[in-house]
């Protein structure tokens, strides 16, 4: 999965009517959702859904890093490990991706006017 299928992936909430967690949240940004605590109850269920799948392909990506690492370390041994720009960036984009995600959920959780249903 590269990090453009990653970061454009569209997931199908069909029971919330919301395909991307991005959509939600514009649509519906937390300061301005008022009391209506299902919106905030579905922010923070896609905030979780979103944060387990970013979890989880910088897991991946942590992985492939060391992979690439040891590969490169067992070749040359006296060589200094080069990193793959391609990994690098797809790790920061999915970290970057992960501190959008925490940052809609604690201003959601922060809005003292959103109630849980």
């Amino acid at each position: 999965m590269s990090s453009t299928t990653f970061n454009s992936e569209v997931r199908d909430y069909n029971e919330l009517n919301f395909k991307d967690l991005r959509i939600a949240c514009r649509d519906y940004q937390p300061k301005k959702i008022g009391s209506d605590g299902n919106k905030k109850d579905l922010i923070l269920r896609l905030c979780a859904a979103d944060a387990a799948r970013g979890q989880a392909r910088l897991q991946e990506l942590e992985e492939k890093r060391v992979a690439h690492a040891k590969a490169e370390s067992e070749e040359d041994p006296g060589l200094f490990v080069q990193e793959d720009p391609k990994l690098e960036a797809d790790i920061k984009e999915v970290t970057d991706f992960l501190a959008e995600v925490k940052a809609i959920r604690d201003a959601c959780n922060a809005n003292p006017k959103l109630t849980s249903a």
